[in-house]
């Protein structure tokens, strides 16, 4: 059974740097994650700490929906030469060994890989009816630096969900609070500092893990850092 569908040639660059979110290992999480259904078609990849997924409307599927994993490695550099094609759409014509995409008169073949790739749609349904307020948990660099290559942009402004009636979205509010309001519970400023981070625009969504740290910790002792000058020394100087 064969499935044919296109999508914008502008979504190429993007394309290109999914798989930088995707795992160093040997497994599905090493390759890229495709879905098309009658209304949209889904890229994604992660690490496990690190999940990003692209998405375009779909109004031109000829065949049945599919879910496929993709050669990472094949289908960056089939984005990267595609992007060079005159059409402004790339053509996707999926059978069950492989992907072959066309745009103008460049061509490339990615090859799909066995087996199956772990379902993360409640990671986007969970926060669901909740508000967001800016990302408040540690992060690891490595990802954040990832995650910014991917967007296309040198910063990138993360957020975590919040209960909609959660006291959290006070400390952010213009308007100061009243006499007579309590504090932010501790349990809502616990839960928040260990929260996930989110971004997403009109195509693309990314969801970073917080590095979680505990009160037993190493404690650090900076005092052996500070070194005054004895009086002599000083009037040396």
């Amino acid at each position: 059974m064969t499935s044919t569908c296109s999508i914008s040639k502008s979504c190429l660059a993007r394309l290109a740097r999914l798989g930088h979110a995707a795992d160093n290992g040997t497994g599905p999480l090493h390759h890229i994650s495709l879905r098309v259904t009658a209304e949209r078609i889904r890229f994604a990849a992660t690490d496990g700490k690190l999940l990003a997924a692209f998405i375009q409307p779909m109004a031109d599927l000829d065949g049945q929906p599919v879910e496929a994993i993709l050669d990472r490695d094949q289908f960056t550099a089939a984005c990267k030469v595609l992007a060079k094609g005159s059409s402004p759409r790339v053509t996707m014509t999926i059978n069950h060994s492989e992907v072959r995409l066309s745009c103008g008169r460049m061509a490339a073949v990615v090859f799909r890989h066995n087996g199956g790739y772990p379902n993360f749609d409640h990671i986007w349904t969970k926060p669901a009816g909740m508000r967001w307020v800016p990302c408040c948990s540690s992060l690891d660099t490595r990802l954040v630096e990832a995650a910014q290559y991917i967007v296309g942009k040198t910063t990138v402004a993360f957020s975590s969900p919040v209960p909609a009636h959660s006291d959290l979205l006070r400390i952010w509010s213009v308007i100061p609070p009243g006499p007579d309001q309590a504090g932010v519970p501790l349990t809502e400023a616990q839960a928040l500092v260990r929260a996930a981070a989110y971004w997403c625009d009109h195509e693309l969504a990314l969801l970073v893990m917080a590095v979680t740290r505990s009160d037993g910790e190493r404690q650090l002792d900076l005092g052996g850092f500070a070194l005054p000058l004895r009086e002599a020394e000083r009037i040396a100087a």
